[in-house]
């Protein structure tokens, strides 16, 4: 009787095609969840420079505060000189040679780094803002100097964000322990109607939560639900969100 089974070639097929559809699956898990996990790393990095580059800031204006130094006294300014060059200048009744030093404003003055798309100036980025921003490669793309724009613009106003993405010409940041949901609508095998998540973005650590509360509730990764998502998550809706980079940054279309 055992024989049989061994030597049956339907049932060694059958077998064969168990062991290869478990494995399909193991590897399109895999697929489907490294990019949340690559997410994921990327912003608890992100984060932990961030912590640093802050504790960075307080022990500078710690010790500013017990030296009674002003802030502004740390950079060194360009203005001394310049007072002394222009006291000469005034004690010169050559009219031309007083404009022999316009020229050299205006070059000055032309080599302030302007966006190529029109946007002005490029914003000063803030000593504790979480990730480098190189203005060349970040504004390689219109779209990605206006994310960066917008999430500079949001950190000097203290609303702390670690990255964001921009979509339908909105621009969504994204906030810590913050996602962004769109729901649909589904029926299980009686007809009864259920509510999953549609679209899922923002906060990547979140979003991986999210995603491994699912698997861990049924055992593989199936629709997802509002039981997946953990009590201290906020969510938006995507139909609620998004900042039209334009009118925030005050920038012309």
């Amino acid at each position: 009787m055992i024989r049989d089974i061994f030597t049956n070639k339907w049932i060694l097929g059958g077998l064969g095609f168990l062991i290869i559809f478990a494995a399909a699956c193991y590897l399109y898990y895999q697929h489907t969840t490294a990019h949340d996990r690559e997410q994921a790393a990327q912003a608890d990095k992100q984060l932990q420079q961030w912590k640093a580059n802050k504790q960075q800031k307080r022990t500078i204006k710690a010790d500013q505060e017990s030296t009674n130094t002003p802030a502004d006294s740390i950079t060194p300014t360009a203005e001394k000189p310049i007072t002394t060059d222009t006291t000469v200048v005034t004690k010169n009744t050559d009219p031309t040679q007083g404009q022999a030093d316009v020229p050299a404003q205006t070059a000055e003055t032309a080599d302030v780094p302007v966006s190529p798309y029109g946007f002005g100036p490029y914003p000063e980025v803030p000593i504790d803002f979480p990730f480098p921003v190189e203005w060349e490669f970040t504004g390689s793309n219109a779209n990605h100097e206006l994310i960066a724009r917008v999430a500079i613009k949001l950190w000097t106003q203290g609303i702390e964000t670690m990255g964001a993405t921009m979509g339908g010409g909105l621009v969504y940041p994204n906030y810590i322990d913050t996602v962004y949901i769109s729901w649909g609508e589904t029926t299980d095998d009686d007809g009864n109607p259920i509510q999953y998540i549609h679209r899922l973005g923002g906060y990547p650590p979140a979003c991986l939560r999210i995603v491994e509360n699912n698997t861990a509730r049924l055992g593989e990764r199936g629709i997802m639900t509002a039981a997946d998502i953990p009590s201290d998550v906020t969510v938006i809706l995507y139909d609620e969100a998004g900042i039209d980079p334009y009118t925030f940054l005050e920038l012309p279309k």
